[in-house]
């Protein structure tokens, strides 16, 4: 939040408020005793608001052995351990980065607080900690808030961009849930290099619940297996993730993924933004591999290339499959073998998909896959996705709306489009105006007029 004011005068600090926490005030440089009520404005001046934790209620996050969240519990200051484990059916509970499980039957909570099924979970809280998986590619990680991605540190190069995560002789194995956050600030400047995204190579990985967003003028670059998420998959899934922004590369491009390789299985995912490049390019994978399964995903993004063009996939090569999803691409180019969902398929199934139907016809030579078309206004009806027969007498695509893990989808006229998106992203567009005004409130000096951001 920014205000501007004119010099030598007076400004009423606002109050905050925060769920589960106290407004103390505002710290002048992040220092000091906090100020309220009025502030005489001479200079420039940062203000970052600070809070105190309550000590009535606080909340407990219980997750499984693959970070699933099983329970949010609002409990007091003593929370009761063993019947945790009889609720759930669990074994013991662990703390953070611990490999002592927790045995006594009560513990005080001091603040907000994660229990874990498993041993030694790394929580990550800003992009030194992102960068350190690169120290256990094998880790399970839970991404505890939203980052925001600064060139010139911590894996982020100031003229090449972030470092992939993962490569040819370093694949990421471990557990990443986003925890229905994001990572923004995104980009990446390797034209050269292949194997590209957030993540570069995972191999038997699951990757969840996550956002990843470019920065506004940012792109994701590289050569060859370039992804938003990840460039590389094998033996992975991916689960309630979506990526926003831009990618370009040659061969094998996608908003989620660029390259497949065996059993990969992406469900609950989408994509905006543009994607480009040469040969098998996708809103959601550029090559779909040998048993991978993309279901209950769209894009939005508009995508262009030369060769093995799809708004879901651009090639299949193998026996993968394309079910419940649906391109709602603004336009998708190429000159030989574009379709709605599949560009080209060697082999594969592909059953349930819709695709906008004002797209430009599709260019096939060979086996390709265009989906039922639909009316933007019909893919802007929470009805289009359910397991419902539609006016058009076809069956909706089965998806799952509500606010957890399992139901991740939501749908409102007035967000993203009118199209579906994740219920996490209602979180983070509360947790960004908390992060917002708690960062930063700037006064500049010499100018009239009031702006909000």
């Amino acid at each position: 939040m920014t205000l501007s004011v004119v010099s030598e005068s007076d400004i009423v600090l606002p109050t905050r408020i925060k769920s589960g926490y106290n407004f103390d005030g505002w710290l002048l440089n992040n220092t000091g005793n906090p100020y309220t009520g009025s502030y005489r404005v001479t200079e420039n001046t940062t203000f970052h608001a600070k809070f105190t934790a309550t000590d009535s209620v606080h909340t407990v996050n219980i997750y499984d052995t693959n970070l699933n969240l099983l329970a949010s519990i609002a409990s007091g200051t003593i929370f009761d351990v063993a019947g945790a484990k009889s609720d759930y059916s669990l074994t013991n509970l662990y703390v953070a980065s611990s490999s002592s499980a927790i045995l006594t039957p009560a513990i005080t909570i001091s603040g907000d607080t994660n229990l874990y099924a498993a041993p030694n979970v790394i929580e990550i809280t800003d992009q030194a900690g992102l960068n350190d998986i690169r120290s256990d590619y094998s880790g399970k990680y839970l991404l505890k808030n939203d980052i925001a991605l600064v060139a010139g540190i911590d894996g982020f190069d100031p003229a090449l961009g972030w470092e992939s995560i993962g490569n040819n002789a370093n694949h990421f194995t471990g557990i990443f849930n986003g925890n229905g956050h994001k990572i923004t600030g995104l980009w990446i400047n390797r034209p050269t290099n292949n194997r590209v995204g957030l993540f570069g190579v995972i191999n038997n990985a699951r990757i969840e619940n996550l956002g990843v967003e470019t920065a506004s003028s940012g792109t994701v670059r590289g050569q060859e297996a370039v992804g938003g998420i990840a460039g590389y998959a094998k033996y992975s899934t991916f689960t309630n993730v979506y990526f926003k922004g831009k990618i370009v590369g040659t061969n094998f491009i996608g908003g989620i993924t660029g390259d497949n390789d065996e059993s990969v299985n992406i469900r609950n995912a989408y994509s905006t933004g543009n994607i480009s490049g040469n040969d098998y390019v996708g809103g959601i994978v550029g090559g779909l591999g040998r048993y991978n399964t993309v279901s209950k995903s769209y894009s939005l993004a508009i995508i262009q290339g030369n060769n093995n063009v799809g708004g879901i996939i651009g090639h299949s090569a193998h026996d993968g499959s394309v079910r419940d999803s649906a391109a709602i691409n603004p336009s998708l180019t190429g000159n030989r073998d574009v379709n709605y969902i599949v560009g080209l398929y060697i082999a594969g199934s592909f059953t349930n998909n819709f695709a906008l139907s004002t797209m430009s016809g599709p260019i096939f030579n060979g086996y390709s896959y265009s989906g039922t078309p639909k009316t933007m206004f019909q893919l802007q009806e929470q009805t289009t996705y359910l397991n419902a027969v539609n006016g058009d007498g076809l069956n909706g695509l089965g998806w799952s709306f509500g606010n957890d893990y399992n139901n991740p989808w939501k749908i409102d006229a007035s967000k993203n489009g009118g199209l579906p998106y994740f219920y996490f992203e209602d979180l983070q567009e509360l947790n960004n105006q908390s992060l917002m005004i708690r960062e930063h409130q700037t006064f500049e000096s010499n100018l009239k007029t009031i702006d909000s951001q």
